[in-house]
Order: structure tokens, then C-alpha cells, then sequence
């Protein structure tokens, strides 16, 4: 799957567009830590150009927000500037699991077996898109009309609470969480430096 196919299928047309990349910061005390740095995109191509320009041009991991967002940058009730807030979020076009390869699922293909087992079990279709982020697989279940994230919500916590009581090991808090990023197409996951792996359809 190419990565602006991805994009349009997974990210709504409606609002800003977030890719961000990790960075690595130091704090007052001289104590690292890191950080994202979120660059706002208008369109699906703007979007596509600016992940394969930072996965080209820098060994730093590579993230897209699976919302779109009402403002490029949001001033909270605080005053300060932020993006990736629930208030500040537009519309989403899917719901979606992050699977690590731990709990008993070592590889992609014992993950595709315990997705099959969870839609058996639940009568829920098996995700229509499946991507390798290098340590695990993300599933997702696009739709085909962009929705409010209150409309949203109800139903991302229906599928995490279904995983939780069938017991597929997947990231619950990733799953119910309006303003997550994940790993696109055609990134690359430096989690293990010596050892990079390519993000990618399967």
C-alpha cells in the first residue's frame, strides 16, 4: 500500500492534517527526555511528502495522527499552544488496535490468527487494513464517511471493552484515545538502532 493510499484511507479529509517526529530534548536540569514535534499538513499529499521527507532525511522515529484537528495549533483554557488535545480534535475516518509482539503473540501471523480468533468470538470483521510497525501489528477498520469524535468515542470504547473481555492483548488505552499517533506506511521503527525495521502493509 502506498503511503498517500494509507493516508486517505485511515485520515479524514476535514481539518489539519499532524505528522510529528520524536526528538530528543534536554530539560532545566540537563536531564534528556523526549518529545514530539508535530508539523501541521492540509492535504493527504502534503501529508505523504512531509512523512517521506523526515524518514529520508533523519534516523528519528516518524508518527501521524490518526485524527484531524479543528486548528494547527490549539490555545487551551491554561493559554498555552498545544495540537493533539480532544477538544482540539475535528473528525476521524476509522477505529483501530495496537498489538505488540509479547503476551503469547511472537509474529505478525500469530496476531492475524488472534484477530481471526476475536472476530469468530465476536462477529466484529476482520480489519481491513493490516500494518507491520516492526514491533507489532496495527489493525484498523476504516469508514467509509469521516465522523465527530463524539460520535467516535462510544465506539472506540465499545471495541477496547470487547478486546478486554475476550482478552486480545492489544494497547486498550491506544485504542480509545481520539488524539493517538501511530507509524505510517513506509516509516521506519528505530526503536532498537542497531536493528531498524520498515513499517508496512502486510
Amino acid at each position: 500500500m502506498k503511503l498517500r493510499d494509507f493516508l486517505e484511507a485511515v485520515v479524514p479529509q476535514t481539518g489539519v492534517r499532524i505528522i510529528a517526529r520524536m526528538k530528543d530534548g534536554t530539560d532545566a536540569k540537563n536531564k534528556p527526555f523526549k518529545y514530539f514535534q508535530h508539523l501541521p499538513c492540509s492535504t493527504h499529499e502534503e501529508a505523504a511528502q512531509g512523512i517521506s521527507t523526515l524518514v529520508k532525511g533523519t534516523k528519528s522515529d516518524v508518527y501521524y495522527a490518526l485524527a484531524s484537528f479543528k486548528q494547527s495549533f490549539h490555545t487551551n483554557q491554561k493559554g498555552k499552544k498545544v495540537i493533539r488535545v480532544r477538544e482540539n480534535v475535528c473528525k476521524l475516518k476509522a477505529l483501530w488496535l495496537d498489538i505488540d509482539f509479547k503476551d503469547g503473540l511472537s509474529d505478525h501471523t500469530q496476531v492475524v490468527a488472534a484477530l481471526r480468533e476475536f472476530s469468530n468470538r465476536t462477529g466484529m470483521p476482520m480489519p481491513s487494513i493490516l500494518v507491520h510497525s516492526g514491533n507489532g501489528l496495527h489493525a484498523y477498520w476504516p469508514f467509509e464517511e469521516e465522523i465527530d469524535g463524539t460520535r467516535w468515542q462510544p465506539l472506540a470504547e465499545k471495541l477496547k471493552t470487547v478486546c478486554q473481555e475476550v482478552g486480545l492483548a492489544s494497547d486498550h488505552a491506544c485504542t480509545a484515545d481520539a488524539c493517538r499517533v501511530l507509524r505510517p506506511v513506509g516509516g521506519v521503527n528505530w526503536k532498537d538502532p542497531d536493528n531498524p525495521k520498515i513499517v508496512k502493509g502486510i
